[in-house]
C-alpha cells in the first residue's frame, strides 16, 4: 500500500486589530501554465491562491480576544474556507516584536551570535531568558574608521509566541514556522533582474565609499501602514536589509478624522477612505477639506519618520538602486501615495499584492476597501515552505531572511 502525502501547502494565517485573514498557495497553477519562465530573466512564473478570505475578530481589539475565542475565529475560517488544511505558517508584527539596529564590530557567526545576546540584555524591555531571540546580519560600515558589521535583532516575548502557536493548535492546525510580517511584505514586491552580486558585497563597498565596478542589487523599500504601527522594511535579493516600526497607523488618522468631522472612528474611516481613494479629491468640499487635513497631519508625521529611513539607507546602501518607494497596507491609497511622493521627494507606488500571486477565482479581493490588506497574508503564503514550484519553473531563489522560528 502506497500513502500519498498530502500536496497541498501550508495556509497562511495573519491577524492584527482589524481582522483575520487567511491564504493558501494552489501548488498546481505553476504547473498549468503554457510554459515556464526561463530561470535567469529575473521574473518569476505566475502563480495563484488556492483560498484566500478574511473575517473580523470576535471582538473590537486583538488584545481583548482571548486565545479560545481566537482559535474558534480561525476554525471556523479554516473550516468554511480550506476543510481538511492541517498545516499552518503564522507570522508576526510590530505589536509582537522588539526591534532594533546595532553596529558591532566584524566577527565570525557564532561570536556575533554571543556578541548579540549579551548587547540584548541592556536593550529588551523584558528579561532575556523570557525571549525568543533572533538576529539578521545585513551589511557591513564604516564608523569612525572601523568596519562594523550592522545587525537587525528580533525578540518576541515567549508569551506572546506560544499564545499564535497555543491559537493554531487549539484551531487543529500544525504550526510550521513562524515568520516576521515584513518579510512577508516585501515578497510581494514584483521582482527585479537578479546579478551575481551580494547584498554584503555591496555593503563593504559604499563602506570604502567606492562603487567603481560592482554591481549592485537593487534595494526594495515597502512601507506597509497597519492598524496601530507602521513597517519601513527594505530586502534585497530575498534577504532583510533594514526593518524599523513607526507608531503611526490607521488608527491614528482615523481618530484625528473622528475629532476634525465630530464622528465615531468606524464611521470616520468609512468617510475618509471614500475620500482618499479618488484620484482628485473635491478640495471645494468642506467636509472633504477638513478630513484631508486631518488626514495630512498624521501623515506629515509618517512621512518624517519614513524620510530619516530613507536618509540611513541612502547612506548605509550608496550606490543600490531603488526605483521607487512601495506603499503597502491600510493606508495604501492614492492619497497617501501622492502626499508621501511630495514630501520625500521620490516616487511612491501602490504595492498590489495580486501581482505578485493572483487570487483565487471569484474571490471577493475588494471587499476590503484597500487592497493593501492582503499584502501580509498573501506574502505569508509565498513562504519558502509553501512554494512548491520547481526551480526550472521561476527565477532563482534568492536567500530568505532567516525566520524568526522554525517550530518544526
Amino acid at each position: 500500500m502506497f500513502i500519498r502525502r498530502n500536496p497541498l501547502p501550508p495556509i497562511a494565517v495573519c491577524w492584527d486589530q482589524d481582522g483575520l485573514m487567511l491564504a493558501q498557495l494552489d501548488p498546481y497553477a505553476v504547473r498549468d501554465q503554457a510554459g515556464p519562465v526561463p530561470p535567469d530573466n529575473g521574473q518569476c512564473a505566475p502563480r495563484r491562491l488556492r483560498a484566500l478570505a478574511r473575517r473580523p475578530l470576535p471582538n473590537t481589539r486583538q488584545d481583548d480576544v482571548n486565545t479560545t475565542e481566537m482559535a474558534q475565529a480561525v476554525r471556523a475560517l479554516v473550516e468554511q474556507h480550506v476543510p481538511g488544511a492541517c498545516r499552518a505558517l503564522l507570522c508576526l508584527g510590530p505589536t509582537e516584536l522588539f526591534v532594533y539596529t546595532v553596529r558591532m564590530p566584524v566577527m565570525p557567526a557564532e561570536e556575533l551570535g554571543q556578541a548579540v545576546r549579551w548587547e540584548a540584555r541592556e536593550r529588551l524591555p523584558y528579561p532575556l531568558e523570557e525571549a525568543e531571540l533572533r538576529h539578521v546580519p545585513t551589511t557591513t560600515v564604516r564608523v569612525d574608521g572601523e568596519i562594523r558589521q550592522e545587525t537587525i535583532v528580533l525578540a518576541c516575548h515567549h508569551d506572546v509566541l506560544a499564545r499564535s502557536i497555543r491559537i493554531a493548535e487549539r484551531a487543529g492546525l500544525e504550526p510550521v514556522a513562524v515568520d516576521v510580517q515584513a518579510s512577508a511584505v516585501l515578497r510581494c514586491v514584483p521582482p527585479a533582474p537578479c546579478t551575481d552580486s551580494v547584498l554584503d558585497d555591496g555593503g563593504e563597498a559604499a563602506a570604502q565609499g567606492s562603487s567603481a565596478g560592482i554591481d549592485r542589487p537593487p534595494l526594495n523599500i515597502v512601507v506597509h501602514v497597519g492598524p496601530s504601527c507602521s513597517t519601513v522594511a527594505a530586502g534585497a535579493q530575498g534577504r532583510l536589509a533594514f526593518l524599523k516600526y513607526v507608531r503611526v497607523g490607521a488608527e491614528d488618522i482615523d481618530t484625528a478624522v473622528a475629532r476634525a468631522v465630530e464622528l465615531s472612528p468606524a464611521d470616520a474611516r468609512r468617510i475618509r477612505l471614500s475620500v482618499m481613494q479618488q484620484a482628485t479629491p473635491d478640495l471645494g468640499n468642506e467636509v472633504h477639506r477638513s478630513i484631508l487635513d486631518a488626514v495630512n497631519t498624521r501623515l506629515e508625521a509618517l512621512a518624517a519618520e519614513i524620510q530619516l529611513c530613507l536618509q540611513h539607507l541612502k547612506v548605509t546602501y550608496r550606490g543600490h538602486p531603488w526605483p521607487t518607494l512601495w506603499l503597502s497596507g491600510h493606508e495604501a491609497t492614492h492619497w497617501t501615495a501622492h502626499f508621501l511622493s511630495l514630501r520625500l521627494g521620490v516616487p511612491v507606488t501602490l504595492l498590489d499584492p495580486f501581482e505578485a500571486v493572483a487570487p483565487p477565482a471569484g474571490a471577493a479581493v475588494d471587499a476590503v476597501p484597500v487592497r493593501g490588506v492582503w499584502t501580509a497574508v498573501c506574502g505569508l503564503a509565498l513562504h519558502p515552505l509553501a512554494d512548491p514550484a520547481p526551480a526550472t519553473s521561476r527565477a532563482r531563489e534568492p536567500r530568505s531572511a532567516p525566520l524568526l522560528q522554525e517550530t518544526r
